[in-house]
């Protein structure tokens, strides 16, 4: 079942030394996780390329002077791709009431040196404030965000979010939630764009050294061309990919419902719908980089660049033994603003707009232990299975995994 020895018997051995820590230093709170996952298609390609998956994640927390220090890691290790494995971490400093709270986040992905593409770092900032109004539950919440791209500078930026959400119960269990918010991008590098050939050649580009447009002979622009050959024929880039850097800005409003239903004591069901519609401008892209295992980076997947509906419901059942089942489905309709179409694996269509049909299933089973104080020992059993239905080539694509996690909180 675990077919990662090494990462395994790390998980175990910083299980002992933050158990002895924890008993000397009853300050800090620790958080380790170790996952085993069994993945058909981890980077979404129209074909399916397997690999055994081993995550290790583990944070640390700390109170000073009624304000929260954390550090967060994650090492992720595939079995038949050791080129991709990555580490992603995050340091954070929060605080607040139970009303009001903020938080300070840094995060950045690291990964081998052929694949640095996938490279980023980000700064967070939130504040969240929670208030009584008409009887119902307001929470309101802001947040500025930077977005930095070792080697896709073109796609730096900053974005604003500010939403509301209204939470209102009823003595019939039954609980309403509707949001409504709004989001704002802008490209760090919004000068004057140029248009560049149609048959510009990047193919032999070194990513680990030099930015996209720094290989360019005709400086920024919207073309396409023979672009990101990877040489090893693994997939992670196609033999030709577009490109849009012409657009400065974006605005996005989304809107949410969710209907949440208490069945039983120990059985509840939930029906969310998610609206999102672009207001003014259209996000930067390349097209196609493949996908990226825990894809946080907007470079493969941002939300701006695409209007949407998703319906989705969740099913959740405490079982005996406080075994705790949950299943969830949704659907979700994607069209895109200004990205074309792979037609087959080269040709590309600017005119006809990507569409997607993105369809999941997800089931989990989690069981918690009691077995030293002050500590909690979880074990989770993970199904999922997802159909993307696209009419561009490369993001046609099934996937679904398999994972056995578990977690140490002292």
């Amino acid at each position: 079942m675990f077919r990662n020895n090494f990462t395994l018997k790390l998980f175990l051995s910083v299980v002992y030394l933050l158990s002895v820590f924890q008993l000397a230093n009853a300050q800090w709170n620790f958080n380790l996780s170790y996952d085993q996952e069994y993945n058909d298609n981890p980077f979404r390609f129209p074909e399916t390329q397997q690999s055994w998956i081993s995550s290790l994640q583990f944070g640390a927390e700390k109170e000073i002077n009624k304000f929260t220090v954390g550090y967060y890691g994650n090492y992720s290790h595939f079995n038949n791709f050791l080129d991709r494995n990555f580490y992603l971490h995050q340091m954070a400093l929060f605080g607040g009431s139970d009303t009001t709270s903020w938080g300070i986040f840094e995060e950045q992905r690291v990964n081998k040196s052929g694949y640095n593409i996938y490279d980023y770092k980000n700064l967070n900032g939130i504040f969240r404030h929670r208030f009584s109004i008409a009887g119902m539950v307001a929470n309101w919440q802001g947040k500025v965000q930077f977005n930095f791209y070792e080697q896709l500078s073109e796609l730096n930026n900053w974005k604003l979010n500010s939403n509301f959400s209204f939470h209102k119960s009823f003595q019939t269990r039954t609980t309403i939630i509707a949001g409504i918010g709004i989001d704002y991008k802008n490209y760090l590098n919004s000068s004057q764009l140029i248009e560049a050939e149609p048959d510009t050649n990047i193919s032999q580009m070194n990513f680990s050294t030099t930015s996209i447009l720094n290989e360019m002979e005709n400086g920024h622009g919207k073309g396409g061309g023979k672009g990101y050959r990877h040489g090893d024929g693994d997939g992670y880039l196609t033999q030709n990919s577009y490109i849009n850097f012409e657009d400065p800005s974006v605005v996005q409003l989304s809107f949410w419902l969710r209907l949440a239903q208490s069945i039983t004591a120990t059985t509840g069901l939930a029906f969310q719908y998610y609206n999102r519609t672009l207001l003014s401008g259209q996000d930067r892209f390349i097209s196609n980089i493949s996908y990226s295992y825990q894809q946080k980076s907007e470079i493969f997947n941002d939300p701006l660049g695409y209007e949407s509906h998703s319906f989705s419901s969740e099913f959740t059942k405490l079982l005996p033994l406080e075994i705790t089942l949950k299943f969830s489905a949704s659907y979700l309709t994607k069209n895109y603003s200004s990205q074309g179409i792979y037609v087959d694996e080269e040709n590309y269509d600017e005119f006809t707009l990507r569409s997607d049909k993105y369809k999941t299933a997800y089931l989990s089973l989690k069981k918690n232990f009691d077995f030293i104080k002050s500590s909690v020992f979880g074990l989770n059993l993970i199904y999922q299975w997802i159909n993307n239905d696209s009419n561009s080539y490369w993001y046609n694509y099934k996937n679904s995994y398999s994972s056995i996690g578990l977690e140490f909180q002292f």
